[in-house]
């Protein structure tokens, strides 16, 4: 296996991370949240898990990035067969700055007491729309990983 092919098949694993975080969050935690989910309750169910995960996702996406950008130095002279790996890094950067600008700061004000039950509701299910969102977009750079693997193995 060429150290090419190495890298990109590294690149996977925190790529299916993401892809399993965020199909776990829209299809299995986010479906009736909004009616089970209250102020008090918040930090057990979402809170403290996604202070763990931002933590460890802040790393992990250093990492994508540096390896993605690494990736499409190497496959440049490939012609076309560049735009994949390319493509992933501009995916995992707008990933993590959509993370950064819209959803942070909703994870600031969800960690804050919010007395009023209906702007917790508004603010919850604000989170919930933006982290759909961003689901979507880890989905398209592990589909745009995978192609790559495919397009080199053929």
């Amino acid at each position: 296996m060429s150290a090419t092919v190495g890298l990109g098949a590294a690149l996977l694993l925190p790529s299916s991370l993401y892809l399993g975080m965020g199909f776990t969050l829209v299809i299995l935690m986010f479906p009736g949240a909004l009616a089970t989910t209250d102020a008090a309750s918040f930090p057990q169910r979402f809170g403290d898990p996604v202070r763990r995960a931002v933590a460890f996702f802040t790393v992990v996406s250093l990492l994508m990035v540096a390896g993605g950008i690494w990736l499409t130095g190497l496959e440049w002279d490939e012609g076309s067969r560049r735009l994949l790996p390319l493509a992933f890094v501009v995916l995992v950067v707008a990933a993590t700055s959509y993370t950064v600008a819209f959803i942070l700061p909703v994870n600031r004000a969800l960690y804050r007491d919010v007395p009023d039950p209906a702007a917790f509701r508004s603010l919850l299910q604000r989170w919930i729309r933006l982290n759909t969102v961003r689901a979507g977009m880890w989905g398209l750079q592990w589909v745009v990983l995978a192609v790559w693997l495919v397009v080199v193995a053929s």
